[in-house]
């Protein structure tokens, strides 16, 4: 009894031309209904549950393969670190590591939508940042040696000629306005 009530609750409409196509092929018997309802059920649209467990289990894929990516990613980037890290024969900073993953994100080959489609290496990276560094430190170096010649002091530190530096024909006027920009940083 409780077969038959679920079997007419659920039957599809037993009219049009499909119910009446199927009635001359198979007859108008319980069985034939519940085969008749079984095959319409085959092109009923999925109810809301089936199509949020699909979803879902999307969505986890996505993000399933999402971490694998990144996690492939973040080794590819500690592989090619620890190559530059070898070839220098020391650990590299944690100032120079970030220097470097800049320079590389900024040289790297990328798509219209910002995506890495081919990432700089890290050797060149390396130069790169080399260069950087060597070009930054060139005006601090200057200035440290025009201290040292002006003080006479070389790498002692003390300042003890400043007052005949500034009696000195060769003091140039330009370092008090470096001394005091250096002084206001401090």
């Amino acid at each position: 009894m409780a077969r038959a009530e679920r079997i007419e609750r659920d039957t599809p409409s037993y009219e049009g031309k499909k119910w009446t196509t199927w009635i001359k092929l198979y007859g108008d018997t319980p069985q034939s209904r519940e085969a008749y309802q079984d095959f319409m059920s085959e092109f009923a649209p999925p109810d809301e549950s089936y199509i949020r467990q699909i979803a879902s289990q999307a969505y986890q894929e996505t993000e399933r393969s999402e971490a694998r990516r990144v996690e492939t990613n973040e080794r590819t980037l500690d592989d090619q670190l620890e190559d530059v890290s070898v070839s220098l024969g020391r650990d590299l900073t944690d100032e120079e590591q970030v220097a470097l993953l800049e320079i590389m994100d900024k040289n790297s080959l990328t798509d219209d939508d910002g995506r890495i489609l081919k990432l700089y290496p890290a050797e060149q990276a390396w130069e790169i940042y080399e260069i950087e560094s060597q070009a930054g430190n060139a005006p601090r170096k200057e200035a440290r040696n025009n201290v040292a010649r002006l003080t006479g002091s070389g790498r002692s530190g003390g300042s003890s000629t400043s007052g005949r530096a500034q009696e000195d024909k060769t003091f140039d006027p330009r370092w008090e306005a470096l001394d005091s920009s250096l002084n206001r940083r401090r």
